[in-house]
């Protein structure tokens, strides 16, 4: 490899909060208080797929126009996301005739999920061959939450008029009729069940007041490495319960005002960086 020397007043990393925590270790960087890759959270989700016997196109307009949030203060969330037929087809839990069939009515989906507030956190450590690798187990009462909010949504769509729901367990794969709601229990639907996602990755260098507690300060800037600033979801210091894309801005829009700002942490850095042919 050749050397090449870059000099730069400021730079930011954003490699999100999986990637992010992992590019500094890498550089032994962000690792005086002990905090880089962990408090991982990822605002985990299960999705509830119902079906109507008229056409709805939920694929049109606005994806997650909407979302239901009187059970806000459980820590639970309903929101719709249509994805496209690709998409969705790789997440059933059907194949052969009974996929086809289903998927024939991809117009008359409705694509809906619970998302619960985390009340855990995981964490993110490098993986072989460079890799990140992430960990996160939910709770019992997560477990009850999805449970819970599961039969309410179901409910809904049911009450709506769908004629069929598919669910998000293994040992349960469809409701056809609001009676089989009821079926939705800790004995027939246990933790190992849940076929859960996400794409709220947060919290893996988190920001804060004080060195021995935080990754970066409340700027963004690395306590041990004046100069470099992190600017993505893994900022966040806790889990914030709804879609992060708005606070992420708003974190990435303070991250660039205070590198328009001199400070006496602040000091341009001269960094060489190793470069294969």
């Amino acid at each position: 490899p050749r050397k090449i020397v870059v000099h730069a007043r400021a730079v930011v990393i954003a490699c999100g909060a999986v990637q992010t925590p992992v590019l500094l270790g890498r550089h032994r960087l962000g690792r005086p208080s002990g905090q880089l890759g962990k408090n991982f959270t990822c605002h985990p989700n299960a999705k509830v797929l119902a079906v109507y016997p008229q056409r709805v196109d939920g694929w049109k307009g606005v994806s997650q126009a909407g979302q239901i949030r009187e059970l806000r203060d459980e820590g639970i969330l309903f929101a719709e996301n249509m994805v496209s037929p690709g998409a969705l087809v790789s997440q059933l839990p059907f194949h052969g005739a009974p996929l086809w069939d289903l998927m024939a009515h991809y117009n008359h989906m409705v694509l809906s999920g619970v998302l619960v507030e985390d009340s855990t956190t995981g964490s993110v450590r490098p993986g072989p061959f460079g890799s990140a690798v992430a960990r996160y187990d939910i709770t019992a009462h997560d477990h009850e939450r999805f449970l819970r909010g599961t039969r309410k949504l179901a409910q809904m769509h049911f009450e709506m008029g769908a004629e069929r729901v598919v669910l998000p367990f293994s040992t349960l794969h469809e409701a056809r009729e609001p009676d089989d709601l009821r079926k939705i229990t800790p004995l027939r639907c246990p933790i190992e069940s849940l076929d859960l996602f996400t794409v709220h990755l947060m919290g893996t260098a988190r920001m804060g007041g004080r060195a021995d507690r935080s990754v970066t300060d409340t700027a963004g800037q690395l306590w041990d490495l004046p100069g470099c600033y992190v600017a993505d979801a893994s900022l966040f210091p806790s889990a914030v319960g709804v879609n992060p894309q708005l606070t992420i801005m708003a974190l990435a829009s303070r991250v660039a005002e205070r590198l328009t700002l001199p400070t006496s942490r602040s000091k341009p850095r001269v960094e060489a960086l190793s470069i294969p042919r």
